[in-house]
C-alpha cells in the first residue's frame, strides 16, 4: 500500500518540503510518514507546517525510513554520509537531490551494495510541475527505479536517463 512508504530527508529546506507536498498530495505517503533533519530551527518549523516530523540528528532519518532523501547542499553530502553510515542499512534506498554529487562520489560515502539513486528535479517541483532526471546506482534495482518514478511522478514528470545524460538533460527541463 502506497501509504506505507516511511520517507526521510537529510535537510529540511525548500526542495525536501516540496517533495514532502508532493508525496502527500499523491498519496504516496501521509504526512506521519514523513520525517526531515536540519540543523536549521527555522528549516524543521517550515518543514512541519506540512504535517510532518523533523528532528534536529539525521540518525533519527535513517531510524525511522526505509526512502531518505540526500536534499543538503552538494559540499556537506560527502562528510554527511560517512558520518552517519553505522545508521545506513541495506532497507534504505538512497535518493540525492544533490547537484553534482556523482553516483560514485555517493556509493564511496555509504556502506557497500547500498542502493543509491541520483536525482536531478528542477524547482518547479515547488509547484508540481518539475521535470525530473535520474540514474540508478550500482547496486539500484528496477524495483528502487519503479519506486522513483513514482515519487518524482507526484511532483511532475520524470525520466530515467545514463548519468552522463544528467546535467543535459537538467539543462533543457530548466
Amino acid at each position: 500500500m502506497a501509504s506505507e512508504v516511511k520517507i526521510g530527508f537529510l535537510g529540511a529546506g525548500k526542495m525536501a518540503s516540496a517533495l514532502a507536498k508532493g508525496f502527500i498530495h499523491g498519496g504516496i505517503a501521509s504526512a506521519a510518514r514523513l520525517i526531515a533533519s536540519d540543523p536549521i530551527k527555522e528549516a524543521r518549523a517550515e518543514f512541519e507546517k506540512l504535517g510532518a516530523r523533523s528532528t534536529l540528528e539525521a540518525r533519527d532519518v535513517f531510524d525511522e525510513s526505509d526512502v531518505v532523501f540526500i536534499a543538503v547542499k552538494p559540499a556537506q553530502v560527502g562528510d554527511l554520509l560517512k558520518k552517519e553510515s553505522a545508521h545506513i542499512r541495506h532497507r534504505h534506498l538512497i535518493i540525492s537531490i544533490a547537484a553534482g554529487v556523482t553516483l560514485s562520489k555517493l556509493e564511496a560515502a555509504v556502506p557497500e551494495h547500498i542502493r543509491v539513486v541520483r536525482v536531478m528535479p528542477n524547482t518547479p517541483a515547488l509547484i508540481g510541475a518539475s521535470a525530473s532526471a535520474y540514474a540508478l546506482g550500482s547496486s539500484a534495482s528496477q524495483e528502487d527505479a519503479a519506486m522513483v518514478q513514482r515519487l518524482l511522478a507526484s511532483v511532475g514528470v520524470a525520466i530515467e536517463v545514463k548519468e552522463a545524460l544528467l546535467d543535459a538533460v537538467t539543462g533543457l527541463s530548466g
